[in-house]
Order: C-alpha cells, then structure tokens, then sequence
C-alpha cells in the first residue's frame, strides 16, 4: 500500500486497499460486519489471513471452503463466538489451534451473558474491538494476547456496572493496566454513554474512540516505555512520571468548561492536558482516526485535491517519511472539513469537531515515527 491521496485509474496504478469489500463470489458489495451476501446468498467470513471477506460452502464437521477465485478451496472454521453467540464474523485457518479468531482470543473476562441486555451490549463492543484490531493488523503493530505473552501481551475485560440489571455490581472504570483494558459495557448503550459525554462535557465518545485511546496506553508500554523513544517522547509530550493520580484529580478539578471552549493549542483534546501519558494516549487514538477513515475515504475513491499520489506495491498504507506523514494530514485536513460539511448539510453534528494545530501536529508525527520502525512479526492465527 502506498501514500494517501488520489487514486489514479492508469493501468499501472495498483490498487491495493482494503476498504471496500465485495462478495468475492458475486462481486456484490458488503459491508465489513456482513455475514452473507444479499445477492448470491453466499455464507461470508472475514479472514485475517488474507485480509478479504470470503464467500465460502459450509461442508461436514463445521469445514468452510472458500469458494473465491483468489482464496479457492482454502478451508477454515468459523470463530467459536461467531457459532455460539453470532458476535463475530471472523474465520480461523482450518488447521489453527485456536478456536476463536485473532479478536476474540484477545478476550479474557466477558460480561454476564445470560443478564438483561449484556449479550446485545457485548455484540456492540466485539464490532468495535473487530475494528480496531483490523486496523492494527493493517498498521503492522504487534499483537500478542496474554496467554501468548505474559508481560507484553494485550487482553480485553468487559465488565458490567451498577444498574444495568437485577445483580449488584461494583463500579467499572474503563482504563489500562499493563496491557490489560478494561470497558465498561454501559458505554454500548447510546443513551448512557451519551450522557457521560455530556457530563463530561466532551466533543467525541464512541466505543471505537475508547478502544484506541485504550490501546494507545498499551503502545506506549510495548513501544516507547524501554526503548530509545522515551527521552524524546518525553521532551514532546511531557515526563509521564508526574503523579498521575494528583494529575487527574487536579485536571477534574479545573474542568469547569466544555471542550468546546478550551483553546490550547498544544493539545488535540481538554483530557490530553491532564498528564502526559494521556497526551499520548489521546493523540495515539486520533492518529488512528485519521489512519483509519483516510484509507476509507481513498478506497471508496474520494479525490483529494491536495496532492496527487501514486500507488506503490507496499503493504503498509503509508511510509515512515516526512513526505508521506505531510500529505496524509495535508489529505486530512480536506477530508475532515469535508466530512463535517456533509454532515452539516444534513443537519448533524460535525464527526470530527477538532482542530490539528501545529503542536498537535508534532506530536502525531512523532507517533507515526514511532508505529513505522516497529513492523510486527507475522502473526499466527
């Protein structure tokens, strides 16, 4: 994958994005989540392994072959959750150990299934995790789970709170620790999550948003925390060994007004201001953002009128040059004003009400230098 930027039709442009997904037996588009094909009927998976939703024939003994033309009769099983809870879409290679997906292995504590609306709410949440988990296989990040990796690996514990149902529970903060993330699964209910946005008074919530903010505090530790980046991470974010405790708790102590009518340059978020390792964690989550919804954007073949970019057979999305990081917020400044405008015309609020100042800029350069020296092994399914 090459640069971000405008597609170019000439024969010797390859086109090598994988937002767009088609039924690979009828050709019919679908969307990421979709489990078959409204056309063909086919049954459909997403494979990690290849990166494509693949249209497949269910044989005996739960055997799914891949019925494609570029993926033909490769065979896989479906993830354990996408049989037993229809919370998942992903396939596993047919001679995996494992039985559950690259996402969901990465799970270790799960809300109470059988309560009130947890089953719904989890669903919610395993789509958004399906998301963020696409994008770091996309980015090239490492991506271990806990079983796999003691010390350095991730893992997700979903829990309920309080007056979600007729159990009693106790109070869940969503947060990082040591590579464990920790959601509260009321953020999967609109309403409430909607309001913590308005107490809170922030622009932006979304359980996607959590996710990467979350999982920005886990790069940190598997990226910077002992290695050759942290003194000068420090020098631009800050020195993360300020009394976070006594951080936060002055920061919500001196929040009075909305983030609507902050104006700090240095910081892409009010939160960001708090201490540097959410600084860090803020600005990790908006770099995926804007990584994430420009490779959207040029997949479905919006033109941007900033720069005209050809194709290079890479797989990374885009380069660890200063060129290449240029041009991607060059080409996120027009889409972002493009996409609020859009919004706008429809009478909703802007999807990206944020302003990339020059400090911000730094710092989010300062991350992609970090994400494109560190390529991940390959990954085992």
């Amino acid at each position: 994958m090459g640069h971000y930027g405008l597609y170019l039709r000439e024969s010797n442009t390859i086109n090598l994005a994988m937002k767009i997904f088609c039924c690979d037996n009828c050709g019919q588009l679908v969307y990421f989540e979709n489990t078959y094909c409204n056309k063909c009927k086919s049954p459909l998976g997403y494979c990690p392994d290849t990166g494509k939703h693949c249209s497949f024939e269910i044989g005996a003994n739960g055997i799914w072959t891949s019925i494609g033309p570029t993926t033909k009769g490769r065979q896989y099983k479906q993830c354990k959750n996408y049989t037993e809870h229809s919370a998942c879409n992903w396939m596993v290679p047919i001679e995996s150990k494992h039985q559950r997906c690259i996402s969901c292995n990465l799970n270790w504590v799960l809300p109470e299934l059988d309560l009130g609306e947890n089953k719904q709410y989890w669903r919610k949440i395993e789509r958004a995790k399906r998301r963020l988990v696409f994008s770091i296989l996309r980015m090239k990040l490492p991506l271990k789970n806990k079983k796999e990796d003691k010390h350095n690996g991730l893992s997700f514990k979903f829990l309920e709170g309080p007056g979600l149902n007729s159990r009693e529970h106790k109070p869940v903060s969503i947060g990082h620790n040591r590579g464990v993330i920790t959601l509260n699964i009321a953020e999967a209910n609109d309403s409430i999550r909607m309001k913590i946005r308005d107490e809170m008074k922030e622009r932006y919530r979304t359980l996607l948003g959590h996710f990467r903010h979350e999982v920005g505090h886990y790069y940190w530790m598997v990226l910077v925390e002992n290695s050759h980046w942290l003194e000068p991470c420090r020098k631009i974010f800050g020195d993360e060994r300020e009394d976070y405790n006594k951080s936060l708790q002055l920061y919500y102590e001196q929040k009075t007004k909305s983030e609507e009518d902050v104006d700090d340059v240095n910081y892409i978020t009010s939160y960001a201001s708090s201490h540097p390792w959410e600084d860090w964690a803020e600005t990790w989550a908006h770099y995926m953002h804007i990584y994430d919804t420009l490779e959207t954007a040029s997949s479905w073949g919006l033109r941007f009128s900033f720069h005209s970019v050809r194709y290079s057979n890479r797989d990374h999305i885009i380069t660890g040059s200063d060129s290449s990081f240029d041009k991607m917020i060059d080409n996120w400044n027009w889409a972002s004003c493009a996409l609020n405008s859009l919004n706008r015309s429809m009478g909703f609020s802007d999807p990206y009400p944020f302003m990339i100042t020059q400090p911000v800029k730094d710092k989010l350069h300062f991350i992609h230098s970090v994400i494109h020296e560190n390529p991940a092994e390959e990954f085992v399914l």
